[in-house]
């Protein structure tokens, strides 16, 4: 979240007037000046006294040298204070009463109140305000005006002496012209203040209007970022040679690969571009499979557009990885499928299932009677075999088009399976096919719907026994998981291509010619209707194995469930 806020008008005056820290860099540059100014006015000092010898003006060449190693050592002092983490506003007022006390010196060895360095102060009133503030810039005036006055007047009551090595005619100055000179040099400084303090005012107003100019371009840039980053579309943009040059964590999500391993390479790699000039005259939309670093493919609908940026022609790249809108685009259509079956299955049955009924009675009776001879007897056992086959399709139809709720109870998983294997071995030709073994745990007990249960098992052992040869093997082994149950079915068939196995259990898909393709859609649907899943894998036996997961739901989100026979609360 940006909690960053513009600052308000009156938060601008209120920061224009308000008492600031010098700027590290302005008080560098300060120190830096004033260490300059002593070094230059020692060097010309030295100079004339190499040039000229001390002569009659040694003693203002003297102070004039104690100053500049004035400003030199104060500059210092100052610096080593700031290194060390002294406030720079606590360093700058010194330095400010320093430069007045120095400027004061030297008005007092030039002339006094004719001086003409008195301008002096009008700088160092300027300086105060621009790199202290505003508060500084009538403090500093007032200071300046103070001293001004002190050494002229100082001067002319003989407070202070006359330098011995200067013209005592530079210091004789009327009355009225000292007062005349006086008031306009305080006048003059009063000025300078007022102006320098609406100057500083101005300064700090023009650097806060840029600092919520800088603040709204860094709330906007981390906006834009925010955007970028979190929005859950692939995001890269694409230089006019088709390489990557940026992208976003989604992309990066999609691809499989961090931003490293994707900048610089050809976007062609990962996206369908082939016969697409980059970048593209106008926008353009896409459908095609895209690639993953590992280089998997995946479905992917992506938007290309023209990103111009400083005279380069740059790709915007706007993608989606489309796996899970197809897998739901199949589910609606495996729905779609369902309920036009429910449709067909519900209208039909009470008109196939009565005759049925009324054929299958009619052939029985016929088979008791004594006068048929042993053809005719297994012509009507073909006969009733088909029509209870009709039957069983009839009832399949059914329980795939109206599927009902789980009604749960505790039951053995094991009893169920090995009477279900029972019931399996009594059907036609089943000796042919060789042993049907239950293996794994005497008693595995699970919370779920038993006749459903049932189904599953019948429908995969009904499988099995179709892909399985003659005198083959089918295993059925039985594990008690923490909190559910797993079953493994295997065969000895062929086993499933891995093309096949993504709709094996998509209605009306089947192996078998005469298969509805029923069987493993239902056995889906009831196993997802308990929470579990069911997959597909290879089979030690060297065919397929269907494991079946089944987990216990939570106590309050059992509907339909009750106590079981031995007593125990569902799980």
């Amino acid at each position: 979240m940006i909690e960053a806020r513009e600052p308000t008008g009156r938060a601008l005056l209120e920061l224009a007037y308000a008492p600031s820290e010098p700027s590290p860099r302005a008080l560098a540059a300060w120190l830096v000046g004033r260490a300059l100014a002593g070094f230059v006015v020692i060097a010309l000092i030295l100079v004339a006294e190499l040039e000229f010898g001390a002569g009659e003006f040694a003693f203002s060449s003297t102070v004039f040298a104690l100053l500049g190693a004035f400003l030199v050592g104060g500059s210092v002092v100052s610096g080593v204070l700031a290194r060390r983490g002294v406030s720079r506003r606590v360093i700058g007022f010194p330095l400010v009463m320093m430069d007045l006390f120095a400027i004061a010196v030297i008005v007092y060895l030039t002339g006094g109140a004719t001086s003409l360095f008195a301008t002096l102060f009008g700088v160092e009133i300027v300086l105060a305000a621009l790199v202290l503030g505003p508060e500084a810039a009538l403090i500093t005036a007032g200071t300046a005006i103070a001293l001004h006055l002190f050494v002229a007047l100082g001067l002319r009551a003989e407070i202070l002496p006359v330098p011995p090595d200067a013209p005592r005619g530079m210091y004789e100055i009327a009355p009225v012209a000292l007062s005349l000179a006086l008031s306009g040099h305080a006048l003059a400084l009063l000025v300078v203040g007022l102006l320098s303090r609406a100057l500083a005012v101005r300064v700090r107003l023009a650097g806060g209007h840029v600092m919520k100019a800088q603040e709204s371009a860094r709330r906007l840039e981390r906006l834009n970022a925010s955007i970028v980053q979190g929005i859950g579309s692939g995001l890269v943009t694409i230089d006019d040679d088709g390489r990557i040059l940026s992208a976003n964590p989604a992309a990066e999500r999609i691809f499989g690969a961090g931003r490293e391993a994707l900048i610089g390479r050809d976007a062609r790699t990962f996206f369908p571009f082939e016969g697409i000039s980059l970048p593209p005259s106008s926008a353009m939309r896409l459908d095609g499979t895209g690639k993953r670093a590992d280089g998997s493919e995946f479905p992917c609908g992506l938007t290309v557009s023209r990103l111009p940026d400083d005279g380069r022609a740059l790709s915007l790249v706007v993608f989606q990885d489309l796996t899970e809108l197809r897998r739901l685009q199949q589910k609606a259509e495996q729905a779609e499928r369902l309920a036009a079956l429910g449709r067909i299955a519900t209208s039909l049955a009470h008109e196939i299932r009565n005759p049925l009924g009324a054929i299958s009675g009619s052939v029985q009776l016929v088979r008791e009677g004594a006068s048929l001879d042993e053809d005719e007897r297994k012509l009507l056992g073909i006969v009733s075999r088909e029509v209870e086959r009709l039957d069983d399709l009839v009832a399949t139809m059914l329980a795939a088009s109206r599927p009902r709720e789980p009604v749960r109870r505790r039951f053995d998983l094991a009893k169920v399976a090995r009477e279900v294997i029972d019931l399996v071995r009594r059907g036609p030709h089943v000796e042919r096919k060789g042993e049907i073994a239950l293996l794994g745990d005497e008693e595995v007990w699970v919370f779920a719907d038993e006749q459903q249960i049932r189904q599953v098992l019948w429908n995969l052992l009904k499988n099995a026994l179709v892909a399985t040869p003659d005198g083959g093997r089918i295993e059925v082994l039985l594990t008690q998981r923490d909190g559910g149950a797993r079953i493994d079915v295997d065969d000895g068939g062929p086993g499933i291509p891995e093309e096949s196995r993504a709709r094996l259990f998509e209605p009306f898909v089947s192996g078998r010619p005469l298969g509805v393709g029923l069987g493993l859609s239902i056995v889906d649907q009831l196993v997802r209707a308990h929470g579990g899943r069911v997959e597909i894998d290879d089979s030690p036996l060297g065919g397929a194995r269907f494991t079946v997961e089944i987990e216990d739901p939570p106590r309050e989100s059992s509907p339909g469930s009750a106590r079981d026979g031995r007593g125990e609360e569902p799980a």
